[in-house]
């Protein structure tokens, strides 16, 4: 019997981003994935949800973020702060908070926008992973935006919703006091881990910019972009085409 996967996913408004992963999971690769899909926009901006593809997700969740929206963000003093940080930090918390009240195994956390190239590379990330820790790409660093490291929340291997959960409480309680020190997002998250004193696998120590369209992580075979329009040569490269 082919073993199902958890993949969880998260997606504001890139839903073109979205629906790219979607197709790659379920269209391009061998093994069985179960799409969990969470989106934060808010009710406002709620008509983006008419543009994913449904079919392709197996249980999805809207949980309304209401300074999630453009028109709000445009009158905001510090967009950065809220879009790149704090909007991200509830999301990620809530999500944790889901999953560890409804338990589906382990399973594999990414945002909307971590397109995985190669099968066998992007589900190797499980091995060691157990239900008291997990694994996800980290890279030592020490600056202000992270001062504990940067740690990709893309992909994230968890092999129980426990682990996630304790993390999310932590990022919960302290979202809030980081983003005021200036953490970037990935430096919010290593310091929330950290805390728990959970222990992490590193699957991979590779720093790139989402702006090089190439920047393919060679441990992950994880391609970062933005842009879907960027990433057609390298989905073609790697066999990528229904």
């Amino acid at each position: 019997m082919n073993e199902t996967i958890n993949v969880v996913i998260s997606v504001s408004w890139r839903v073109e981003c979205l629906n790219l992963l979607l197709d790659i999971l379920k269209n391009n690769f061998e093994k069985n994935y179960r799409t969990y899909v969470f989106c934060n926009v808010a009710k406002t901006e709620k008509d983006v949800l008419n543009k994913i593809d449904m079919s392709l997700i197996d249980e999805f969740a809207y949980c309304p973020d209401e300074d999630c929206s453009l028109s709000k963000q445009e009158k905001m003093n510090n967009k950065k702060l809220h879009a790149k940080r704090l909007q991200p930090a509830r999301l990620w918390a809530t999500i944790a908070e889901v999953l560890e009240a409804n338990n589906i195994g382990k399973f594999i956390y990414t945002e909307c926008d971590f397109y995985p190239m190669v099968e066998e590379a992007y589900i190797s990330g499980f091995e060691g992973v157990t239900s008291d820790n997990f694994a996800c790409k980290f890279v030592e660093l020490n600056n202000p935006k992270v001062p504990f490291g940067y740690m990709c929340p893309c992909p994230m291997y968890f092999g129980s919703t426990k682990t996630i959960g304790s993390i999310g409480k932590n990022m919960a309680k302290n979202g809030l006091d980081m983003v005021q020190r200036g953490y970037a997002f990935e430096g919010m998250l290593a310091k929330s881990a950290i805390d728990t004193s959970i222990p992490f696998i590193v699957t991979s120590d590779h720093m790139f910019t989402n702006h090089d369209p190439n920047c393919l992580d060679p441990v992950t075979k994880t391609l970062h972009n933005h842009n879907i329009l960027d990433v057609g040569a390298t989905l073609t490269e790697y066999g990528i085409t229904k």
